[in-house]
């Protein structure tokens, strides 16, 4: 498979879904749209909340100590950010 024909399958199979997704609101683009757009703020709000959950989680286990000039958990030399809470 050459890399020119990889980029247009990816767009065929994007087509696909779009014209899936057209479909199954009766063929209007507003109703299309819409749902999209209602879709998207669930799937928002569902990391929300699972970054909520992570980060009450974490508050709860053991935490490696505290770099006193920095201030940060040590773990290896690296600290990771996961939204609101720093995660070790």
């Amino acid at each position: 498979m050459s890399s020119v024909s990889k980029p247009n399958e990816q767009a065929d199979g994007l087509m696909a879904v779009v014209d899936q997704a057209i479909a199954a609101c009766g063929g209007g683009l507003r109703a299309t749209i819409r749902a999209q757009i209602v879709a998207n703020n669930f799937l928002e709000s569902e990391t929300h909340a699972l970054k909520r959950a992570a980060c009450a989680h974490d508050s709860r286990r053991f935490h490696p100590p505290l770099d006193a000039s920095t201030g940060a958990r040590i773990s290896d030399g690296y600290l990771r950010d996961r939204g609101n809470c720093l995660v070790v």
